[in-house]
């Protein structure tokens, strides 16, 4: 897993931070709610610590909860 902390905005200027990633895929230490991403994947901003990335149209694929999680 990489050691960076990752911040992801949304279109809505919802802040999703303290991300890890493992693969392409980014992890939270708290829950976060599919309505969260909601219409707001119009334009989305991942930042690494260093630099961001704008990524247009994205999609939620899938959010998972591992057993006993949270």
């Amino acid at each position: 897993m990489d050691n960076k902390v990752y911040k992801i905005t949304l279109g809505n200027g919802h802040v999703i931070d303290q991300l890890k990633l493992n693969g392409n895929n980014f992890i939270s230490s708290t829950e976060i709610e599919k309505s969260v991403f909601s219409g707001n994947l119009s334009k989305v901003i991942i930042n690494d610590g260093e630099q961001d990335e704008i990524h247009k149209n994205m999609d939620l694929i899938i959010l998972v909860c591992s057993p006993g999680c949270f």
